[in-house]
């Protein structure tokens, strides 16, 4: 016995000195000093708007309103077109000054004229705006863009999500009314998306969700908004336009995803939709509820009308405007479908329904009738 512990404790002994100095359980951190960058100012929105919106200032003059020539555009209708106007000088050093605005601008909050932004400063606009101003390098401005991103943004698809159309819808009505300019809306469902699921998987209907988002965001212009309702349900802002040019880019919609094949491993889906359209230029609908449920109202006709249609102003509101009136608390129609017998939604004829949108296109200023769609 002893012969073998003597002999284990010799093998021991033979083995390599270690000791605790010289034992590395994880690499030695270096300190290295991270490179300096440059800070650049920028605003960001606290109240009114979306929360934690940037807007990068860039070297020379930048304008601030709702104007669409405005470098910094502000859909609220608070705003003057060209509400203040920030200076960005070769010394670094940035100015502010009020242009004369209707309602005011207040910086820290006292009466503004003209004066220098300091970090942190916060810049009111009119009663309903508040942004702050800061510089920030490109890891500040990265972390700020990702929280942005993560709160308006849905997941799966990259449109926006309900919360941001929530309040964007309300801000981009209010602005419409204001101005006198169109406004149309758009809610788009994916006929039998259960199926789908139930035959191929729910990553196959995330496929499917994200393809038919893709073709959305591509037939839109890029300051419209589109936004994953819930579900297989998406919701459409078109600005400025209205249900005439709505309703021949929804068309398009319709077709490009009638044609358009998924391919999930070795399946090929295809899928349509359905879609309803309203205009605030439309008798009876003068708010955001009655717009939003108009627009529900024609998908759930574009669903018993034998669903792959984009349903417009050939459904007439008149024949539904009980569905329309008593208070809008919020929208929710979706028991509407159950509350209107069928048949009782009257299609216009196609000759009465053609003079109507050419009355309301005269009625358009010049640029707007011809207005692009994409």
């Amino acid at each position: 016995m002893s012969k073998g512990k003597s002999g284990g404790s010799e093998r021991r002994v033979k083995s390599p000195n270690w000791t605790a100095g010289s034992m590395v359980t994880q690499p030695v951190a270096q300190s290295i000093a991270p490179p300096q960058d440059e800070k650049r100012p920028y605003l960001t929105i606290l109240v009114g708007g979306v929360p934690g919106r940037m807007f990068r200032l860039e070297a020379g003059r930048t304008t601030v309103g709702r104007g669409d020539d405005c470098s910094v555009r502000l859909q609220d209708p608070s705003l003057s077109r060209h509400h203040c106007e920030i200076q960005v000088l070769p010394s670094g050093a940035v100015t502010v000054s009020d242009r004369n605005s209707t309602n005011g601008s207040w910086v820290n909050g006292e009466p503004l004229r003209a004066r220098d932004l300091r970090d942190g400063d916060k810049l009111q606009l009119g009663p309903d705006v508040v942004m702050r101003f800061n510089n920030k390098d490109s890891l500040d401005e990265s972390f700020q863009k990702s929280q942005f991103e993560a709160m308006t943004r849905d997941g799966l698809t990259g449109c926006f999500n309900r919360r941001y159309f929530d309040t964007e819808v309300r801000r981009e009505v209010d602005m419409a009314l204001s101005i006198g300019l169109p406004m149309s809306v758009a809610m788009v469902d994916l006929d039998h998306f259960k199926n789908v699921n139930d035959t191929y998987g729910h990553g196959a209907g995330d496929k499917v969700l994200q393809d038919v988002a893709s073709i959305l965001l591509r037939a839109l212009r890029a300051y419209d908004i589109v936004a994953r309702y819930g579900g297989e349900e998406f919701a459409l802002v078109m600005r400025g336009i209205d249900m005439n040019i709505a309703s021949r880019c929804m068309e398009r919609v319709r077709s490009s995803i009638e044609k358009h094949v998924c391919v999930v491993n070795e399946h090929r889906i295809r899928l349509t939709i359905s879609a309803g359209i309203a205009s605030l230029s439309e008798t009876n609908v003068d708010d955001v509820a009655s717009l939003l449920s108009a627009a529900d109202l024609r998908m759930y006709a574009a669903k018993r009308g034998g669903r792959n249609r984009a349903v417009g102003g050939e459904v007439d509101l008149a024949s539904v405007r009980h569905a329309l009136s008593g208070p809008h608390e919020a929208h929710s129609p979706r028991n509407m479908k159950d509350t209107i017998p069928r048949g009782s939604l009257r299609l216009k004829d196609l000759d009465e329904l053609a003079a109507e949108r050419e009355t309301r296109r005269k009625t358009l200023p010049s640029h707007v009738r011809r207005s692009p769609v994409r």
